[in-house]
């Protein structure tokens, strides 16, 4: 699924853990 973040919209299955971390919000 793809969540929009900041400005970009990253596809959760393609981040890494630390990415997903650093921009994925509760």
């Amino acid at each position: 699924g793809k969540m929009e973040y900041t400005v970009k919209c990253y596809n959760v299955e393609d981040l890494e853990p630390e990415i997903l971390k650093r921009y994925a919000k509760p």
